[in-house]
């Protein structure tokens, strides 16, 4: 990957066998051509297209800008002082495909090369069963990838977990970030262009990680910057065509940006079903415990610490007295076991983490708003904004 972008594959030369061996067991990302090739989602090439046929399907609609970042920064420093003060939740509305689509363009600024999204929300939820119905999902999500993981992870996933499906429009961004649960994951573009750019989970401790997300705004970065940047964290950037999938292996962390109006499906598969492996992804949402959990996707690797792993849910289940006591203690022991897979990695951020965690739902600590995790990962990424803006 030393020229930065995302490798091509033709999938059909590209065997279910093969395709684990070269990209799904190393978990190394690929770009494929010819997926759903012959399938009727193939025919839905524009938003046209979509909108006469599914166009009063209803998503999930986030008012990301507005809602979000209020309300999580409001209740973070809430939960500050009242643990488990009644939190509202962030209000979710329904909208139509069509109505989506109907609002105005997005605005072209003169001397910018960014547009700004007349829209300010995104369009997403489990994949409407009349889009559902027109594609099979591909033999290569049969597999069994890691060791954690079944064979028939696919039939074991319900549909509104492994199906969803996307849409934006241009000028939108997709904020850095890493899947909590870590399962592989398929991703279709099925109108509609998107910038991808990937970094892997050894460099999370270069992107300024709060949980699950990032507190860098990549789109504030020159292209020098952003070349600069690539560089250090060993990312990959490419464009993600209408008719291509791109295969986003667990673990890795990703930022997409919107460059035309864009639909998108996608499929989880490979979802870790070892207890042990279940309990420690459960436990806590920082990145430190799904790093972890990657480290150990080799078989003699994942033998070999098992015992380790067995010794982290004791003391999640039966530590310290006390929620913050006992998850110091998992955080301690999951942070030694860490070290030893991934030597040389920064801690440096590991007390800003830790300060948030204390304040997050998790196996320790259930009854706390799940929206306060994000608030300081918004608290630092606004600061970046800033400092970008000076």
């Amino acid at each position: 990957m030393a020229n930065q972008a995302i490798p091509r594959a033709d999938a059909s030369a590209l065997g279910p066998e093969q395709f684990a061996r070269d990209y799904g067991r190393p978990g190394l990302p690929v770009i494929l051509r010819g997926v759903f090739a012959g399938q009727p989602i193939m025919d839905f090439s524009s938003a046209h297209a979509v909108i006469h046929a599914f166009g009063d399907e209803t998503l999930n609609c986030v008012d990301q800008q507005a809602v979000q970042m209020s309300r999580w920064v409001r209740d973070f420093f809430a939960g500050r002082r009242l643990r488990r003060a009644p939190i509202d939740p962030v209000r979710v509305r329904h909208e139509t495909i069509r109505a989506y689509f109907a609002g105005p363009a997005s605005v072209e600024p003169r001397g910018s090369a960014r547009p700004i999204p007349a829209v300010p929300h995104q369009l997403h939820g489990p994949t409407p069963a009349p889009i559902r119905a027109l594609y099979e999902v591909p033999p290569c999500c049969e597999r069994q990838l890691y060791p954690w993981c079944r064979a028939d992870a696919v039939a074991s996933l319900r549909p509104e977990r492994m199906h969803l499906v996307f849409f934006g429009r241009r000028g939108h961004v997709a904020d850095l970030h890493q899947h909590r649960d870590l399962f592989h994951l398929l991703f279709h573009q099925v109108f509609g262009r998107k910038r991808v750019v990937l970094m892997p989970p050894g460099a999370a401790h270069k992107l300024a990680p709060v949980l699950s997300m990032s507190g860098l705004a990549l789109e504030r970065l020159s292209a020098s910057e952003f070349a600069h940047f690539l560089a250090y964290t060993s990312g990959v950037v490419d464009v993600l065509e209408p008719g291509e999938t791109l295969f986003l292996p667990a673990g890795w962390w990703h930022y997409f940006d919107y460059l035309d109006d864009c639909m998108s499906i996608n499929m989880r598969f490979a979802e870790p079903d070892d207890p042990d492996i279940q309990f420690l992804l459960a436990a806590s949402p920082d990145y430190r415990v799904r790093r972890v959990a990657y480290e150990l996707r080799e078989p003699d690797v994942f033998a070999r610490h098992r015992h380790d792993l067995a010794r982290i849910r004791a003391i999640g289940e039966t530590g310290p007295l006390g929620v913050e006591r006992r998850y110091r203690a998992f955080m301690c022991a999951v942070d030694a076991l860490a070290a030893r897979l991934a030597p040389g990695e920064s801690h440096s951020h590991v007390e800003l983490n830790d300060v948030v965690d204390g304040h997050c739902g998790s196996l320790f600590s259930p009854g706390v708003s799940p929206w306060r995790v994000q608030a300081m990962a918004l608290v630092r990424r606004l600061g970046y904004r800033l400092a970008a803006m000076t």
